[in-house]
């Protein structure tokens, strides 16, 4: 299945508006983390963006991770990405309808690479293969909003979770991550999951 999609990763500490990363060919399917939780609409930001506090489980991932300096996402993502698919075609039902996952862990200052797992999810853990290890998302409170639109503004969505964190005064423990849905030709219709684990 051939798709197009953009990992775009926006966020107030971290903004990343590399134009490679409007589009880019994988293989996605959709998912939800099964979750519970009390929901605050936010209600102006652009996209009406609800932002949520769930409890969640870890979602196995077969990733490659990256240390990326601001504004290298764009480079780093495709070759990253090629090497877990790459992995995947040769390990029959590692992934049913898994999809991409991006796990950020955010940097103490501003100014130093951000280690990036690219990755797909699959149903179970498994042995390292050069490049492609396993990752696990972490488990516990999060912050949750549903981006549906262009990926172009997606940063609407970190922006809105930004937000409620310090309406609610809230903290973040250092990690985020983004759950790409199924591939649409109409780019309104697209859906991406972000979720920024709560301290």
């Amino acid at each position: 299945m051939n798709a197009s999609a953009t990992p775009t990763a926006r966020r107030r500490s971290w903004r990343c508006t590399d134009p490679a990363l409007h589009r880019f060919s994988g293989e996605f399917r959709a998912g939800r983390s099964e979750t519970r939780g009390s929901h605050a609409n936010l209600g102006d930001c652009a996209m009406k963006e609800e932002v949520s506090v769930q409890t969640v489980s870890p979602r196995f991932l077969a990733a490659v991770s990256r240390k990326v300096a601001l504004g290298g996402i764009g480079a780093a993502w495709r070759p990253a990405l090629d090497h877990v698919w790459a992995f995947l075609r040769t390990q029959p039902g590692l992934r049913t309808d898994g999809h991409n996952v991006f796990l950020y862990e955010h940097p103490a200052q501003r100014s130093d690479p951000m280690e990036v797992h690219f990755g797909v999810e699959v149903v179970r853990d498994f042995a390292p293969s050069g490049e492609v290890k396993p990752v696990r998302t972490p488990a516990g409170e999060v912050a949750q909003a549903t981006h549906v639109g262009p990926y172009e503004r997606l940063g609407q969505t970190h922006d809105a979770i930004h937000d409620w964190a310090k309406a609610k005064n809230r903290t973040f423990a250092g990690k985020s991550w983004e759950i790409y849905g199924d591939w649409d030709e109409d780019p309104g219709k697209l859906e991406t999951t972000v979720l920024y684990l709560l301290s």
